[in-house]
């Protein structure tokens, strides 16, 4: 059981994705003994980046991809959001083959999502279709020949029934890297209190001890197991070293820049 070394820590804000994923982290902040935030800011996670961009927020849960874009940002706690394998948090949806796809619309708010793809359709087929921003979800009912659809979160598990194909693209770069994946990383703000980073370290904890819990008080009663199951199993909170290697991979990889010079 975690324990709290201090006698009571306070921060005064903090951004985490609300999204399944994120639910023990979201637990452990609201209810981790001894330790209080004056504003949880619950947003999506592409929004997450940018309230710690606008220095609405020193400590954040951000989209790992867009890590390299926050410069006043150091990777924090020893927790992520990560995958040893297929999740079902970060899919390619489709009708077609892979290698057939001609545009691909990307979810602005699952930008991890959007560079792992780019980089397995590049790594797997040399494939370079025309990147789209997915800003209206009727696009997933007019779909076309050729058309792929990446999704992350909640929304990806919604939509899966929609295709005939679904990719797993966490499962798909694991097997092609033969390493782990970061979706989504803490990060401090240079300068940043260390009791405030300690402190948010032990909610964390103290969440991911209560899982179950976090899960019973936030989806309905007929998605409880389910979802519960997914953070037990398809999950990896834990940020260690082979996650620290794969993250630097990806952020080597050019993708970004492959995905900002084809925007559809």
């Amino acid at each position: 059981m975690s324990q709290n070394p201090w006698m009571m820590v306070t921060v005064p804000h903090i951004a985490v994705a609300s999204y399944p994923d994120a639910l023990p982290f979201i637990y452990g902040i609201r209810h981790a003994p001894d330790f209080r935030v004056g504003e949880l800011l619950a947003a999506t996670p592409e929004r997450c980046a940018e309230l710690f961009l606008e220095g609405e927020t020193d400590l954040a849960l951000v989209p790992a991809a867009l890590v390299p874009d926050l410069h006043d940002a150091d990777l924090v706690t020893e927790y992520c959001v990560g995958a040893t394998g297929p999740s079902r948090s970060a899919l390619l949806l489709s009708n077609d083959a892979p290698e057939s796809l001609r545009r691909v619309f990307i979810d602005p708010q699952s930008p991890t999502a959007a560079h792992l793809a780019a980089y397995v359709l590049g790594k797997r087929w040399g494939l370079t279709p025309q990147y789209i921003p997915l800003d209206d979800t009727e696009q997933l009912f007019r779909v076309e020949t050729g058309d792929g659809f990446v999704l992350g979160g909640g929304k990806a598990a919604d939509a899966e029934g929609l295709f005939a194909r679904s990719m797993d693209l966490t499962g798909e770069w694991c097997a092609i890297e033969q390493l782990p994946v970061a979706m989504a990383v803490w990060v401090a703000r240079k300068g940043t209190d260390p009791l405030h980073i300690e402190g948010l370290e032990y909610a964390l904890t103290y969440g991911l001890e209560h899982t179950f819990e976090a899960v019973r008080e936030s989806v309905p009663d007929e998605a409880l197991l389910e979802i519960y199951g997914h953070l037990s199993n398809d999950i990896d909170y834990l940020f260690d070293l082979e996650k620290h290697k794969a993250l630097k991979r990806l952020w080597s990889s050019g993708v970004k820049n492959a995905l900002r010079t084809n925007p559809g």
